[in-house]
């Protein structure tokens, strides 16, 4: 099953597509049409039932979302492919859509739309510093 698709567009290289068939994440060089499974390189699987994949890029950072609400998504940054450690490790938990805007990803679970930390902030005393 496919379960969606992204241009994913790497710093300094021409871009390629990360593709989702049954919980799998390859990667599909567009000029040579190699295609490499990420998921079994890394050992990171989604769940092969979803219908469909939510996909942002956010600076070099490719996120992957299940969209069932309880599966932490993937990050693909061009080399590695590892799975969030979600709220409680301070990163990003299971959502649906997402969107990159003014250095956040901004993403939803059910009807509340919540963001991630600006890029380049590490800690909010960061941003009242001159």
């Amino acid at each position: 099953m496919h379960q969606g698709e992204f241009n994913y567009s790497p710093i300094g290289a021409n871009p390629y597509k990360i593709v989702a068939i049954s919980g799998n994440i390859l990667k599909v060089d567009l000029e040579t049409y190699e295609i490499t499974n990420l998921s079994t390189l890394f050992g990171e699987t989604m769940p092969a039932t979803e219908t469909y994949y939510f996909f942002c890029q956010a600076e070099e950072f490719l996120v992957i979302q299940a969209g069932d609400g309880v599966t932490n998504p993937l990050f693909w940054d061009g080399t590695t492919l590892r799975r969030s450690a979600g709220l409680a490790g301070g990163e990003l938990p299971p959502a649906t859509a997402m969107s990159y805007y003014q250095g956040r990803v901004w993403y939803a679970q059910n009807r509340t739309v919540s963001a991630g930390d600006i890029v380049g902030i590490s800690r909010f005393t960061d941003v009242l510093q001159p």
